[in-house]
């Protein structure tokens, strides 16, 4: 993950980057499985997280990852305030099964799997996470491990 630091002006201009060009040469990269951007208007602040196949593969992809956190520098006139590798897990079970992406928060509450888990659920339900986003009628939670 790569956390930058700008203007409102500067999170659009990477927003703009990643969807016209970075996402495509990412794509080409072994391994690579998505890319998930969080900006905070208020702080300025920007989180890239990029999600790879394994540790393995994204320690392979290093070079890559620090490419990109280089062309969003060169690109657009923010500061890198730190890069860190995670374990992130991602789920987006099926929105039928109501149970399901609660029964998965209880797991990683239970028994951690990953630094981060990020799951994907209808934005009516509550999942009792450490952070939400919603977009629509969609919502992301992050839970963190202790």
């Amino acid at each position: 993950m790569t956390t930058t630091k700008g203007t409102a002006a500067d999170m659009a201009a990477i927003a703009t980057m990643a969807g016209e060009t970075m996402v495509e040469w990412l794509r080409e990269i072994e391994g690579f499985q998505g890319l998930l951007m969080l900006s905070n208007d208020e702080t300025g602040t920007t989180h890239v997280i990029s999600f790879w196949e394994s540790r393995e593969i994204a320690e392979r992809s290093r070079v890559a990852r620090l490419k990109l956190r280089d062309r969003i520098t060169s690109t657009v006139s923010v500061e890198v305030q730190e890069t860190e590798p995670y374990d992130v897990a991602f789920a987006d079970p099926p929105y039928t099964i109501e149970t399901a992406a609660t029964e998965l928060v209880q797991t990683f509450r239970a028994t951690p799997f990953a630094r981060i888990l990020a799951v994907e659920h209808a934005a009516s339900t509550d999942l009792g996470g450490d952070q939400s986003r919603r977009y629509g009628d969609t919502a992301i939670t992050f839970c963190y491990a202790p």
